[in-house]
This record gives structure tokens, sequence and C-alpha cells, in this order.
């Protein structure tokens, strides 16, 4: 039996999500630097409706691609040509959709979050363009799990670092020249571009499948309940960012929503990169389901847990070190918002290890068919703890409202710890096949 490489997996998924991660925040970075911070807040006042977009996103491509890997190991590829399809045909729909009720409901949608702030103009700017982004991204992010499942390293990679390098150097093209906006548009080319890469990897008879249009309501059950819980994470992200955001303009006014904007940016940077474990156990575990191999399920655990481990204290580590440098990265206009920033990144320099791993613990429970807990886990996490522990010590001041997210991750955890090992007794990692 052929054992599932970590390193070829691990690091192009790693890349994978740093792109993800970096393509949000160079849209910050530029704005910050081109821009000032009331534009800076902005674009974060407009964000939880991206997130929408990129939950509906994985909902189709994990679950869906979950399943093509299952049926790769049955050596059923008509079986893989029909998931392929569906989800090739979900993408272009849900794309669609988001574009046409976006744009319908813009200035509802708007005023939602930015009604009577300061921040108002910009976000109509920035929320036109992205309503194209909505549009191409689900099929975007699709294709590269796809390609990047059926082995394709060097091209996922090399396109990715390719794109890694444009998006800023575009955005900060287009931002200088057109606006705000710019800003957005250069990631809505970037999206097309690497679908038109993704997509020659279909060209060819060996890699690629037999595309028939069309949407079947039960294989769309079957990959909605299976993609169920990671994609969890963005539904999670909205409920942080819609609600710590909203708190923070609202006591502590723009200051405090660029603070907290950058140190949510900054967790979620973790939950994206740490993708790259987790795609390693996504691909392993389904694996060696299909193998009905328990000795390598543990093997993938062990693996996952270590790689969580010290990923996460590299993310201390640089918070904690490199907090002035992350923030120089920003160009914050305001001295004291600086210094309030600086201090926040300190104090989430404890929480990385915990985000790591409470993603590879979520995501092994998700396809050993204990979905309620990922998706529990991924809101409590990363959604509904942090913003309650943040709304309620927001109260004391602005870093006790940073404070409130790091509780709020850790709490999830020892909960869930607490729930496994206590009320169901059973341990952590225990595997039924």
């Amino acid at each position: 039996m052929n054992k599932i490489k970590f390193f070829p997996i691990f690091s192009v998924a790693t890349i994978l999500a740093l792109e993800e991660a970096i393509e949000s925040q160079v849209d910050e970075v530029v704005i910050g630097n081109v821009f000032d911070d009331v534009a800076f807040g902005a674009i974060n006042l407009i964000q939880p409706y991206m997130t929408l977009v990129n939950y509906v996103s994985y909902l189709i491509c994990v679950g869906g691609a979950a399943l093509i890997v299952r049926a790769s190991g049955e050596n059923n590829r008509q079986k893989m040509s029909a998931i392929f399809s569906h989800c090739i045909s979900c993408c272009v729909v849900a794309g669609a959709l988001f574009f046409i009720v976006y744009m319908l409901f813009s200035k509802q949608l708007i005023d939602l979050v930015a009604a009577g702030t300061e921040q108002y103009e910009f976000c109509v700017q920035v929320y036109f363009w992205q309503c194209f982004y909505a549009s191409v991204f689900p099929l975007c992010v699709f294709l590269q799990t796809y390609v990047l499942y059926r082995g394709a390293y060097i091209l996922v990679g090399a396109s990715t670092l390719m794109c890694i390098i444009c998006n800023p150097l575009l955005s900060l093209f287009l931002g200088t020249r057109i606006g705000i906006g710019g800003v957005m548009l250069a990631t809505v080319i970037i999206n097309i571009i690497e679908i038109m890469l993704m997509s020659s990897f279909l060209i060819s008879e060996r890699h690629g499948l037999t595309f028939s249009p069309g949407i079947d309501l039960r294989l769309t059950k079957k990959i909605f309940l299976l993609g169920l819980g990671e994609s969890a994470i963005f539904l999670a992200a909205t409920i942080m960012e819609a609600s710590v955001n909203s708190a923070a303009v609202s006591r502590y006014r723009t200051g405090g929503l660029v603070v907290v904007a950058i140190v949510i940016n900054l967790i979620e940077m973790v939950m994206y990169v740490s993708e790259g474990i987790s795609e390693y156990e996504t691909v392993s575990i389904n694996e060696y389901i299909g193998r009905k191999d328990m000795d390598m399920i543990r093997y993938s655990i062990k693996t996952t847990i270590k790689a969580a481990v010290i990923e996460g204290a590299l993310f201390s580590l640089v918070f904690l070190l490199g907090s002035r440098h992350i923030i120089s990265v920003f160009d914050i206009k305001d001295a004291e918002t600086v210094e309030y920033a600086i201090r926040a990144i300190r104090i989430i320099s404890l929480v990385p290890i915990v985000v790591c791993l409470i993603r590879i613990i979520a995501i092994f429970y998700q396809y050993t068919e204990r979905i309620n807990r990922t998706i529990l886990l991924f809101l409590s996490a990363w959604g509904i703890l942090p913003s309650l522990c943040g709304w309620i010590l927001g109260g004391v001041s602005l870093e006790m409202m940073v404070a409130g997210l790091v509780c709020g991750n850790a709490l999830a955890l020892l909960l869930l710890l607490i729930y496994v090992k206590l009320i169901k007794r059973e341990e952590l990692f225990a595997v039924k096949l």
C-alpha cells in the first residue's frame, strides 16, 4: 500500500492558503499605503459578504473534492466525472446567483454594515467590484482544489506563486489610477487568470474528466453534508468579522476598527494557512478510509498534530517579535492607533497553536462522520465565543476586546475536550471503520 506523502500536499496547499490570505491582505496593505485609515476600515466592513462567498465555495469544493478522492480510490472514473461535472455546474450557478443578489440589493447590504460611518463612500466603491469577485471565486477555488488533489503539485504551486507576485503589483497599479475599487478589480483579474491556468490541466486526456453540465440534487445533498464542517470556518469568520468590527467602530471609532480589523486578519491568516495541514489530513484520511487501513489513519493523525503545533508556534513567534514590522506594512497614519495595534498583535501571539489544533481536530471529526462536532467547534471557536468574549471584555478597553478573541478560541477547545473526555468518555481521536 502506498503512503500518502505529507510534504507535497502540505507545501502546495500551504502556498494556496497563503495566496488566499495574501489576496485579502494585499487589498488592505495597498489601501493602507495609498489611501487613509478611513478607507482601510471600509474594506473590513464589507468583508463579511465576501466571507459568505468563501463559505459557499468551500462547501462545494471541499465535499466534492473529497468524494472525487474516494472515487479515485475505488478506481471509478465514471463516478469521478459525474462528481466533477456536478461541482463545476454548482460553482457556475452559485457565482451567478451571488452576482445577481449582491447587485440587486447593493444599497440595502451596504447600509446594513456601513450606514452612518465615515467609511460609507469607500464601501460603495469596493462593494461594486466585490460583486464580480463573488461571481468567479467559486469556480476558481474548486478548480484549484481539484487539480491539487489530482497530484499536479508543480502546476498549482507555480501558478499560485505567480499570482502571489502579480496581485500586489496589479493592485497598486489599478489602485493608484482608478481608486480604491481598482484594488478589488485586481483580485478579480487574478482569479480569472487562475481559472485559465487550472483549466489547462483538464486538456490532457489522462488528467481531465468528461464534463456533462447538470446538477444532481441527491449528490448536492451528499456534497453539502460532507463539506458542511470545514466550510463552517467561513460562516464563523463572518460572525466574528461582522460582530467585532461593528462593536469596535461603535465604541472606538475608526482607530478601534483599524486595530480590530488587523487582529482579525492575522487570526484568519493562521486559520487559512493551517489549511495546508488539513488538506493533507483530508486526502490521507479519505484515502485510508477507502482502504480501511486503521494504522495509516493513526499515522496521519500523529503527523497532523505535530505539524499543527510547529506551525502554530512559528506564527506565535512571528506575531510576538515582529508586531512592529507587521504594522508598518499597513502604513497606518495615526500614531496612537499604531501603538494600540502593536500591543494587540502581541496579545494574539497566544492563540496560533490553539487555532491550528482546532482546525485539524475539527477536520478529523468531519471525515469520521461526526460532522456535528466539526460545525460546533468551528462556529464556537472562530465565531460565537470570540465575538461574545470580545463584546463583553471590549467594554473595558480595546486591548481587552482583543484578549476576548483569544479567550474565545481557547474556551471552545477546552469545552470540546471536556465533552469528549468526560461526557462521551472516548479518546479524542477515536475512529470506527
